[in-house]
């Protein structure tokens, strides 16, 4: 006969299940985020593609001439931006968002070199100058921010233990996708060093996942059933 498990039983087994779970999925939403910051990086260190390659996803930085079309100032949010459209050879132009020292230096028919990697222009020189255009990377930080809220809020109900209030994972999963989508995007733009840009959402995420998890502990019991004190 398989082993019956009493009432106690089932609940360790479901909060063992939902612990596991929930830090399966944070951990493989820092993986995917920490794919996407080295693959962002990957463009400084990777060698010139041959003269003759000309696949468009090549692991090496490809060369081109552009040609500056138009150049603009953004002025509808907080702070100013500053864009250029460029025409490429072997492309359609394209209008990115670049600092404001290669914004003034450079003029409409300026001739610029492009440097391409895996498709997408990764950073433009001109006279002596060189800018990364900024490419936030809003949709790829999609199954990151979901990963993370869905996994924080698994983990939280399963360290609270049953008969808390749901609310506090409930709210937290949607609060925490929102934040790590947003957040994660903003420092995958910045590039600060890898240490910084693991380890901030790494030390926020303990912390929020520590006071969620006691929070949720000292709520009351929803519909005033009693919490399982002993299960904690």
């Amino acid at each position: 006969m398989g082993k019956r498990y009493g009432p106690a039983g089932g609940r360790w087994l479901l909060r063992a299940v939902l612990t596991l779970a929930g830090l399966a999925l944070v951990v493989l939403s820092f993986l995917r985020f920490h794919a996407l910051d080295e693959d962002g990086r990957a463009f400084r260190t990777a060698p010139l593609c041959a003269p003759s390659s000309a696949a468009p996803h090549a692991d090496c930085v490809r060369l081109e001439t552009g040609r500056v079309t138009g150049k603009r100032v953004d002025d509808s949010g907080d702070t100013p931006t500053y864009d250029i459209t460029v025409g490429r050879e072997k492309a359609q132009e394209r209008t990115v968002c670049i600092d404001f020292s290669f914004y003034k230096a450079v003029e409409p028919g300026a001739t610029v070199e492009l440097r391409i990697w895996n498709g997408r222009v990764v950073a433009i020189a001109f006279d002596g100058r060189t800018t990364e255009p900024a490419d936030t990377p809003w949709l790829s930080m999609v199954p990151v921010g979901l990963l993370a809220g869905v996994g924080t809020a698994l983990l939280v109900a399963g360290l609270a233990g049953p008969g808390r209030d749901r609310s506090i994972p409930y709210g937290l999963a949607t609060l925490f996708s929102a934040a790590s989508w947003f957040g994660g995007a903003v420092l995958l733009t910045v590039r600060w060093p890898v240490v910084v840009t693991l380890g901030v959402p790494a030390l926020i995420w303990l912390v929020i996942t520590v006071f969620a998890v006691e929070g949720s502990r000292s709520a009351p019991a929803p519909y005033g059933r009693p919490s399982q004190a002993g299960t904690s």
